[in-house]
């Protein structure tokens, strides 16, 4: 039988979702969330797996489960493939972008992330 562990790196799954599956000899990370106030800190125990990734897989197109991904992907040397379907590939950039430019409004965002990492992640990381 194929070994499958599963570690969250979320503690609040309401809140966002990450999660790194080891299946067989496979590192996936399953969702790159972020919470609503896009805390750097909280990414902290995943950024010693990140050489380690085989596959990102996205499996909904908003904040909570894809936020993160523009913002590690533009820090960190990421080079696995991401995969998830056509419609959140979309969303998912829509709501990033959306996010971004409102929380802009109110107060400033996390700095090397910006609507430019956005578009990056989407048109040109994201295998659909």
């Amino acid at each position: 039988a194929m070994e499958v562990n599963v570690a969250p790196i979320s503690k609040d799954s309401l809140e966002w979702q990450c999660s790194l599956l080891k299946i067989g000899g496979l590192t996936v990370l399953l969702n790159c969330g972020w919470n609503v106030g896009l805390d750097p800190e909280l990414l902290n125990p995943l950024l010693p797996h990140l050489s380690e990734l085989d596959l990102i897989v996205l499996t909904h197109a908003d904040i909570k489960h894809l936020g993160a991904l523009p913002y590690l992907l533009g820090k960190h040397p990421i080079t696995c493939p991401v995969i998830c379907t056509e419609p959140v590939c979309r969303l998912g950039e829509l709501s990033c972008v959306a996010y971004l430019e409102d929380r802009d409004k109110y107060q400033a965002s996390p700095e090397e992330f910006s609507v430019d990492d956005v578009v990056r992640t989407f048109m040109s990381r994201i295998t659909t």
